[in-house]
């Protein structure tokens, strides 16, 4: 069927109804508009959760922080004795080995009445023997020994 309109151009309603077309692009805007502001919000929800759930943690661990400090400062501690203690050990020297050493080379006749170290690198041995036979033989046994050589 074919319509002919005979109204003045004025009174003739246009071919686009544009104030429908206005309407649902207002109508669609406002949706877009309303489901934005709805996932930014759920979006802002969720963060402050997690902010919550990530606060409730660190209260959770934070004993277990001022523990571990602790046990760090008194680690520091001890490694500051340790190295004090391995500084003085490497000063130091250890007469029981060589105090060992030289009761292996003594003879069975020989008894020792005095050790004592007379500087760092020297010690005094003053004893009695049975006889100068063997006061000799542990001179020589002394005299062969490598760290007695010296």
């Amino acid at each position: 069927m074919i319509r002919i309109n005979l109204l003045p151009k004025d009174d003739r309603q246009p071919e686009w109804p544009l104030k429908r077309i206005y309407a649902i692009i207002s109508g669609a805007l406002l949706v877009v508009l309303i489901l934005a502001f709805a996932g930014t919000t759920i979006q802002i929800w969720h963060k402050e959760r997690q902010i919550v759930e990530a606060r409730n943690q660190y209260e959770l661990l934070r004993p277990t922080e001022v523990i571990m400090q602790d046990t760090s400062l008194k680690q520091q501690t001890v490694n500051a004795k340790n190295n004090i203690l391995t500084n003085l050990t490497n000063e130091r020297k250890s007469w029981a080995p060589i105090i060992g050493h030289l009761a292996t080379l003594t003879t069975p006749r020989i008894w020792f009445t005095e050790l004592s170290t007379i500087n760092k690198d020297a010690i005094k041995v003053i004893g009695i023997a049975d006889n100068y036979q063997e006061i000799s033989t542990f001179l020589q046994r002394l005299e062969q020994d490598t760290i007695f050589a010296e």
